[in-house]
């Protein structure tokens, strides 16, 4: 039926309170008696009108809350708000309590080396929301070499396969590292491309305490320009964090973990030499020389270890039987010293044993890189158990 209420507006009820604009006109004496100046008169002058009246007024009390809260339940025809509101409902907040204090890691020793990152991934018109709306597609970001709209291709098909299938509206995933958060937002609008998914909640932190900030700007700036209203993606919180210790994380709470990439040690053995660093690589297979081989079996090890480090924590806060994945992985340096260095393939299945992780070794699965990149990086995919 449609109702027709004081702003104009219309509301079907059905299930059988109401089918027709008749049967609601004769519950309007019932429903919502409008006493006139002239009716209050009679109830003044009239005992019998008052008589009769009363022995009613607790049915008449009865139907009145009744209509009201079918009016209040049912949805309005042609009104967004009740949806979206029953949508909202579905947002579950996770509260992070971000670290005050100053961060100190292995890794980030180098201030020139992240001033020279942070540099490169400087979007070129962050003073307005409305210039970089317009121009954040056609750069870089992060240290990629591609721009945001060529590195959201490339991930399309791994998005595709690995991320939409665990996913649904009213979930929450991490990035851990998440730079300034164009890679969250690349995700966000490829499962919605990809699967019509909408209704996320991003989290995530990053470790340089200027592209955090940069990612919560960012991507308030693009959440807020969504054009789905029934049920928008959200912003929970991107914390300056360092991703071997997510503390300020709870555990078990989100549908979705993942990093971009982990950042490798850039030099474990504190050799300051990428040249010397070579020679080992090649010293070890010359001669059987055990010193090489032990100074690049001790750097494997550390870099072994410090991966563990970040997917120990990616998988404690990732809730029981949900996705972690780690992508852009590159290979030990020995394997492909043109890049910064990382783990084999071999390593994953290794490290479930070897690391103890808490996740299911029959889910481990590789992707590859996208369209367009060149090189040996590849992408991991694992479940973690879920609870006994």
């Amino acid at each position: 039926m449609t109702t027709k209420r004081s702003n104009g507006t219309t509301s079907k009820i059905s299930n059988g309170y109401l089918s027709s604009d008749e049967e609601f006109e004769e519950l309007g004496p019932l429903v919502a008696m409008e006493l006139t100046s002239g009716q209050e008169d009679l109830l003044d002058k009239d005992p019998q009108f008052c008589g009769n009246l009363l022995p009613k007024l607790p049915w008449l009390l009865a139907l009145m809350l009744l209509i009201v809260a079918l009016y209040v339940m049912a949805p309005t025809t042609g009104s967004k708000n009740s949806t979206t509101t029953m949508h909202h409902h579905n947002h579950h907040h996770i509260h992070l309590e971000c670290p005050t204090e100053p961060l100190s890691t292995l890794n980030f020793d180098d201030d020139a080396a992240i001033q020279d990152y942070v540099a490169n991934g400087t979007q070129p018109c962050t003073k307005t929301p409305a210039c970089f709306l317009e121009t954040f597609r056609d750069h870089v970001f992060d240290g990629h070499t591609r721009t945001y709209t060529q590195f959201k291709e490339s991930e399309r098909e791994f998005v595709r396969d690995f991320f939409v299938p665990h996913l649904k509206p009213g979930d929450a995933i991490y990035e851990s590292a998440c730079g300034i958060g164009l890679n969250l937002f690349a995700v966000l609008e490829l499962v919605a491309e990809e699967a019509n998914l909408t209704g996320i909640t991003v989290y995530g932190n990053e470790y340089i305490e200027e592209n955090a900030n940069r990612a919560n700007w960012i991507l308030d700036v693009l959440l807020g320009a969504q054009l789905d209203e029934d049920m928008p993606n959200k912003k929970g919180h991107v914390c300056r964090g360092d991703s071997t210790d997510l503390s300020f994380v709870p555990a078990n709470s989100f549908d979705l973990v993942y990093t971009g990439f982990i950042s490798p040690l850039w030099d474990p053995l504190h050799i300051n030499s990428h040249s010397k660093m070579k020679e080992l690589c090649l010293d070890q297979n010359k001669n059987d020389d055990w010193k090489a081989q032990t100074l690049v079996n001790l750097s494997q090890s550390m870099q072994d270890d410090w991966f563990s480090q970040w997917v120990v924590e990616m998988i404690r806060i990732a809730k029981p039987g949900a996705p972690i994945i780690i992508e852009e992985n590159a290979l030990p340096f020995c394997s492909n010293p043109h890049d910064y260095g990382g783990v084999s393939p071999a390593y994953w299945h290794h490290g479930v044993d070897h690391y103890g992780w808490n996740v299911q070794p029959s889910s481990l699965q590789f992707g590859k890189r996208g369209n367009g990149y060149k090189g040996s990086r590849y992408h991991v995919f694992m479940l973690k158990k879920e609870e006994e």
